[in-house]
């Protein structure tokens, strides 16, 4: 977001009820913005299981498109080890 290397970042957390903590990052960088600010997420607790997105099963498409470049580039190996 065009920070330099001055950049402070504070991350809060904030339990506002059984169910939900606010995430609050406030970012301040004297030499990028005029003054500080602050972005909010409400996290709301979910009664499902989350599981990690890059080491997950369910998301073969990307794994799909990463295997694919990977055989292409073991395919030009190949190929070029032939000629």
């Amino acid at each position: 977001m065009g920070s330099a290397g001055n950049l402070h970042l504070v991350e809060r957390f904030t339990r506002v009820a059984p169910d939900t903590i606010n995430y609050e990052v406030t970012l301040d960088d004297p030499m990028t913005w005029t003054k500080p600010w602050t972005a909010m997420i409400r996290l709301k607790q979910m009664q499902t299981s989350i599981y990690e997105y890059a080491c997950h099963e369910g998301n073969s498409r990307a794994m799909i498109g990463i295997l694919a470049g990977a055989r292409a580039e073991e395919r030009a190996a190949e190929a070029a080890r032939k000629d």
